[in-house]
């Protein structure tokens, strides 16, 4: 289900969102002239994907909407490998002596998957099926998946939040990305 909007409207968003090739191509060569280099490679082409997925491919089909956390999800995990993986690498030795880097990077994949399921699946099913009637309650933005909804809003808003402070230029971890 789907706001009313104009039909229109969705044309109109798809050349604001074409005309800022333009501006962000202009950055790019800004950069390149100031800095010598271009930004790193990866992040960009995920977010141009990300933001290609999201405004033109969920409006082609509504099942991308259902994968775009996924896909995101993976994403995250590339860049969590990125930063721990070296981070668990140094570790392996002395003073620290921690498990193996592979062995500690998988683990991080492991919680992440099921903290994921169990947020975005297992969690708001249980207590959708044992707090809601299905028969007798249905309200028609949310439907019969009140807590899902309810959980599902404040994941991605803690989300938003987290990203605003862990991709910011004074984070020490991430500090390097904008270079």
């Amino acid at each position: 289900m789907t706001i009313r909007h104009p039909p229109h409207l969705e044309t109109i968003t798809h050349v604001i969102f074409l005309a800022t090739i333009l501006p962000l191509a202009f950055v790019l060569i800004r950069k390149r002239m100031l800095l010598g280099k271009l930004p790193i490679v990866t992040p960009l082409v995920a977010m141009l994907a990300s933001v290609w997925a999201w405004s033109i491919y969920s409006s082609i089909d509504p099942v991308v909407v259902f994968f775009l956390p996924a896909l995101h999800s993976i994403q995250y995990l590339y860049f969590v490998w990125l930063m721990k993986g070296n981070e668990a690498r140094e570790r392996e030795g002395p003073p620290h002596f921690d498990i193996s880097a592979r062995t500690r990077v998988g683990i991080l994949a492991v919680s992440a998957v099921a903290l994921g399921w169990m947020l975005f699946h297992g969690l708001p099913t249980a207590m959708d099926d044992l707090f809601i009637k299905k028969k007798v309650f249905f309200w028609e933005p949310i439907g019969t998946t009140p807590y899902f909804a309810a959980i599902y809003a404040f994941v991605n808003i803690h989300h938003y939040l987290m990203d605003a402070v862990i991709w910011r230029r004074e984070n020490p971890e991430t500090r390097f990305l904008h270079a």
